[in-house]
């Protein structure tokens, strides 16, 4: 006869809907995918995502300019995390380790067939004019995400650093709100 103990399951991170910035701690409250899908990038095939996360809600928006182009606009929040993955496929987006890839990276092949991280940031309303103005969006400069799940079900957990010297780290998993570009 033999038992499972507790110890014997294999649990990863708690998962906390959250993210830490200057030592502020931040509720995600909605998500969203846009799926730019195949793209090539230095003669390599790769499937492009842009996961992004607020305290605010994302609504679907028609493009003035082109009717047939939508995006996710952020309303009711004062922050936004955008995560530009880029995973090695000509067809679909798939689960994996993203490591931040920099321009040298990208060029001298040094990323290829690795999922990676093109762009990173946090853009925060911090005089809550409801605008990002250019000082309120912090790029990020390296660090990783991992992701797992498919479809609109996705498990997020990054640790980022910024380019003014602090890390963004944080997780969210459940259903994000899609649009296919």
């Amino acid at each position: 006869m033999t038992s499972c103990s507790d110890d014997d399951s294999k649990e990863g991170p708690e998962v906390t809907n959250s993210f830490m910035y200057n030592s502020n701690t931040y509720e995600v409250k909605d998500a969203s995918i846009t799926d730019y899908g195949a793209d090539r990038v230095e003669g390599h095939d790769y499937y492009y995502y842009e996961f992004s996360l607020t305290n605010g809600s994302y609504e679907l928006v028609e493009d003035s300019v082109d009717p047939d182009y939508f995006y996710f606009q952020v309303k009711g929040g004062t922050y936004d995390v955008n995560l530009d993955l880029y995973y090695p496929s000509a067809s679909v987006f798939g689960p994996g380790e993203y490591v931040f890839a920099s321009e040298e990276m990208i060029s001298d092949g040094s990323i290829i067939n690795t999922p990676f991280i093109d762009w990173a940031e946090i853009r925060l309303d911090l005089n809550n004019d409801g605008i990002y103005d250019g000082d309120e969006t912090i790029a990020a400069v390296g660090g990783s995400v991992e992701v797992t799940g498919s479809d609109k079900e996705y498990t997020l957990f990054f640790e980022l650093n910024l380019e003014d010297g602090r890390t963004l780290s944080g997780s969210f998993s459940g259903e994000f709100k899609y649009v296919k570009d």
